[in-house]
């Protein structure tokens, strides 16, 4: 069984995977815009 810790610590990371993503689509629309 995974602790509460792991848990948390599993679901931050996808938050994070999840914003990386969204600052990389946002730059990349930022640029697009710009040419």
């Amino acid at each position: 069984m995974e602790s509460m810790a792991t848990k948390t610590l599993h679901r931050a990371e996808i938050i994070v995977d999840e914003n990386i993503v969204t600052v990389y689509i946002v730059s990349a629309l930022g640029h697009y815009d710009d040419k």
